[in-house]
């Protein structure tokens, strides 16, 4: 806001320097037209009493003290001459109102567009600071806490200044041989969450393959030899402080070139992305034109 003001009272000194320039060049063109239209005035005058026949051409020097007729001729060319430079003054004196007027509103009109924009430059930078930003915070891919399966467990918490609302946790697991194409990232597990506060503890929740896997020992030897890998992917909805719907997509892997060696699962390069990196990819890249809310996830 202060370089905006900054700004404003420098095209303010421009406006007046061009209003002064402006009256300056009119008095300047006053003064020089004045002279021309004083001596054209006598001049003519001579002229038109010569062509009406006249025994005596008008004289433009007063006698004091005498009421002649050249000293009425005179005044009546003095007379003149003033009210064509009146008439000259007053013309140039509007022409220049209405340049400074045109000026004056044509600063008046982009001080206004340039304010309008830093006040909205400012309202989203306060929204981007205060609003809720949920995301997946720790994961782990084990033998399930029930001790009868393969399951994964995350966590996810909201790092903003302001609540997150109607927050609702999509998961999925899916084991992936290296050579086959990519999953179908089906989701398999829903959490309706309700509430996160700002800056709050962490929620976990755990993840469960849909179909038959390899035990533990078996399914261990297939991630540790890198010819098989695990996904961990889902989607967290959400709304702000400012009724903005929200939306944040995770995914991270285990095995593969990564192989197996603790709980920890890795982020993948692909997968991790939330509404406003979806915006910044169709603005610089082109790509398809997604509908809001729209995922990779198969319902």
């Amino acid at each position: 806001m202060v370089s905006a003001s900054r700004r404003a009272r420098r095209w303010g000194a421009y406006a007046a320097l061009g209003i002064a320039v402006s009256l300056g060049i009119a008095a300047l063109g006053h003064a020089e037209t004045g002279d021309r239209r004083t001596g054209r005035s006598a001049t003519n005058q001579g002229a038109d009493a010569y062509q009406r026949g006249s025994d005596a051409l008008p004289v433009v020097v007063k006698v004091q003290g005498a009421e002649t007729p050249a000293n009425r001729a005179a005044d009546h060319a003095e007379d003149v001459s003033r009210h064509d430079t009146d008439q000259g003054w007053a013309v140039k004196l509007g022409v220049a109102s209405i340049l400074a007027a045109l000026i004056q509103a044509a600063v008046l009109i982009w001080q206004i567009f340039y304010l309008g924009r830093t006040l909205d430059h400012e309202r989203k930078s306060s929204e981007r600071q205060l609003r809720a930003y949920v995301f997946v915070d720790d994961t782990e891919f084990s033998w399930s806490r029930s001790g009868k399966e393969w399951g994964a467990q995350f966590s996810y918490r909201n790092a903003g200044s302001t609540p997150a609302y109607d927050v609702v946790v999509k998961s999925g697991l899916a084991l992936h041989r290296v050579s086959d194409p990519e999953p179908a990232w089906k989701i398999d597990n829903t959490f309706p969450i309700g509430l996160i506060g700002p800056n709050g503890d962490k929620f976990w929740d755990e993840a469960f393959f849909d179909e038959v896997v390899p035990g533990y020992h078996s399914l261990r030897g297939m991630l540790k030899g890198g010819t098989h890998e695990v996904f961990l992917y889902g989607r967290i909805d959400y709304v702000d402080e400012f009724d903005q719907p929200r939306w944040t997509e995770f995914r991270y892997s285990v095995g593969g070139e990564l192989g197996y060696e603790d709980f920890e699962m890795s982020a993948c390069r692909e997968g991790n992305r939330t509404e406003r990196s979806e915006r910044r990819n169709q603005t610089n890249s082109g790509r398809r034109n997604r509908a809001h809310g729209a995922s990779d996830f198969a319902p």
